[in-house]
């Protein structure tokens, strides 16, 4: 459970950006929210996070926790989260 609740602290830490990438897409092309959803997501998280909080990944190593394990729980999420969001809009 502890390593489950720090999977999600990581996605609340990139929320911003997904929700961004969202109203962005929404605003532009509403047809396309999913595909942009999953496509621009993922690079723009590595990159963010690659920047700007690299220190922040020794936290989720000292618990067992690599990078493509976050990753991939993002990207799941994501694709979880974007079902509803496609049918809704």
């Amino acid at each position: 459970m502890r390593k489950f609740n720090l999977y999600l602290e990581f996605y609340r830490s990139i929320l911003f950006i997904n929700i961004s990438i969202i109203l962005i897409s929404f605003i532009f092309n509403r047809d396309a929210i999913v595909i942009i959803f999953l496509l621009f997501s993922p690079p723009l998280i590595y990159i963010y996070k690659e920047i700007f909080r690299k220190k922040e990944f020794y936290f989720y190593y000292n618990n067992n926790i690599s990078k493509a394990n976050l990753y991939f729980f993002c990207f799941m999420l994501n694709l979880i989260f974007s079902i509803p969001i496609s049918l809704i809009l």
